[in-house]
């Protein structure tokens, strides 16, 4: 096919990017002696968590999915894993011989251990579901971690020697970042049972009870080691910031500065209440009850080798046709004679015996989406022309237009009943990223008459014979923490 440029100069395709923040105080660059290998050296980082080794010697820190070691005053960082496990949330053994820690390297968030020499990696645990967040009971035998296998969030707990893993906590709620106390008695948790979000607290028999309701958004909880404390991270309205609490729960104090960001993991203890965490980018060491906060200096060298091959020159000034190698969303007529489909933001019809394709829109706005109706007689679409990505219907025949749906936010995959009364169709949740609403629309009306649950990246609805049953595949998630979980058919009934 064949598009003049000419008909659609004035488009523009906005393209979203995510620009990935990497804290960088000090940067340098070195170059190979044939540039095959970039060395490029970073001060700082984005959401670092570390722990401090048994000996008080040497810091262990994840950095872009790497785990390194610093000297407890700093200096240069040492990694002892590859760049390619995604290694997270590092916690020395109690005898400083092995680090446990998460890992995405078979594919699942899994729980690994390594030397502290970066020998003997070995994986802890196994399956589909992910495992997150460990940390080592007193005597070194076994490890708690929070985990998604029970269909949400709870602690669970496994042996290094025999591997064997123990269900503690049953909460339909999400149960998640555990830590031991220093006695081994107990484990506190964070919950977010509805009737009382918070910390909660379980000895190994499973015997639950609330150490203290907290509001907000809550990680990373630590005991202190005389075990009176716990220190953890509150992110509520807007500040991410440090909170120590008495076991007892009657005294709740901020440890850290109003105008810091905290990142939202544990600290790690020296002694006499001193203590480091990570925030703002840095390393920091402090102690409770005084204000001074001394940081801790770090480099990190990240070796990168960048492709050497010979790049695409492409002619964004050239006036002459060009061959359009891109469209959206061919859908074919009920008779078989025209597909519809998006090419360069507008919609296009192609007839069965010309090879031309036509123009059915041609503004700067952006149309796609197109759905015909069982008639063939109308063309549903989405479009932006009033400002937001909205539901509109063309009718094939006097080529009249009217918007069915103004939608509060982004509206797409439109599909028409068999009997063409309704269209489904999806609109983005807007109190959260990534889910969609299902939407059903009276054609008549243009009033909303069913709308299901959001789904997280709902595939194209589809109409059972009768209208009775709309068939979507929709990502069936492990928990309701994060997103990981398998797709699914999902048969909805329109009654």
């Amino acid at each position: 096919m064949i598009f003049n440029y000419s008909e659609t100069g004035r488009k523009c395709n906005l393209i979203k990017s995510i620009t990935i923040v990497l804290y960088i105080a000090s940067l340098t660059v070195a170059f190979g002696s044939e540039a095959d290998t970039v060395n490029v050296t970073v001060s700082e980082g984005t959401n670092m968590a570390l722990d401090l080794s048994p000996d008080r010697r040497s810091i262990v820190m994840d950095l872009q999915g790497t785990l390194w070691i610093i000297p407890v005053n700093g200096g240069k960082a040492i990694p002892i894993t590859d760049a390619l496990g995604d290694c997270r949330q590092p916690v020395w053994s109690p005898d400083g011989s092995m680090i446990a820690f998460q890992s995405y390297r078979d594919g699942n968030y899994h729980l690994w251990t390594i030397g502290k020499d970066g020998s003997g990696l070995l994986q802890r645990t196994f399956g589909v579901y992910d495992d997150r967040e460990p940390h080592w009971s007193p005597d070194g035998k076994s490890l708690v971690f929070s985990s998604d296998r029970s269909g949400n969030y709870d602690i669970w707990k496994v042996s290094v020697l025999s591997g064997e893993v123990k269900q503690l906590t049953r909460e339909k709620a999400n149960d998640y970042y555990p830590a031991w106390s220093p006695d081994g008695a107990t484990i506190v948790f964070i919950s977010e049972r509805a009737q009382a979000p918070g910390l909660y607290a379980t000895d190994t028999l499973g015997n639950e009870s609330l150490m203290a309701g907290v509001e907000g958004k809550l990680a990373g909880p630590t005991w202190s080691p005389d075990g009176k404390i716990v220190v953890y991270n509150n992110f509520s309205a807007g500040k991410s910031l440090l909170e120590l609490m008495k076991v007892d729960g009657l005294v709740k104090q901020v440890l850290s500065a109003s105008d810091e960001d905290v990142f939202p993991f544990r600290v790690s203890w020296l002694a006499d209440g001193e203590y480091l965490y990570t925030s703002d980018g840095k390393i920091k060491r402090k102690k409770i009850g005084r204000k001074g906060i001394k940081t801790i200096p770090f480099t990190a060298t990240f070796a990168l080798s960048p492709p050497r091959y010979q790049r695409k020159k492409y002619n964004f000034n050239g006036a002459d046709p060009q061959p359009v190698k891109g469209i959206r969303g061919p859908v074919v007529s009920p008779d078989g004679r025209n597909i519809a489909f998006a090419a360069l933001g507008d919609l296009w019809m192609l007839t069965k015996g010309d090879p031309k394709p036509a123009a059915l829109t041609n503004t700067e706005s952006v149309d796609i989406d197109p759905a015909w109706s069982s008639d063939g007689n109308h063309l549903a679409y989405v479009s932006d022309k009033a400002g937001n990505m909205d539901l509109y219907v063309r009718d094939m025949k006097s080529k009249v237009e009217h918007r069915l749906y103004d939608g509060k936010a982004i509206v797409k995959m439109p599909s028409w009943s068999r009997d063409g009364k309704h269209i489904a169709f999806y609109e983005d949740d807007p109190t959260s990223w990534g889910p969609s609403l299902l939407k059903i629309v009276d054609v008549a009306s243009g009033q909303i008459v069913r709308e299901h649950k959001a789904l997280f990246n709902g595939g194209l609805p589809a109409w059972s014979p009768g209208d009775k049953i709309i068939v979507v595949s929709a990502l069936q998630p492990y928990s309701s923490r994060y997103r990981e979980g398998v797709s699914k058919f999902l048969m909805i009934s329109f009654d």
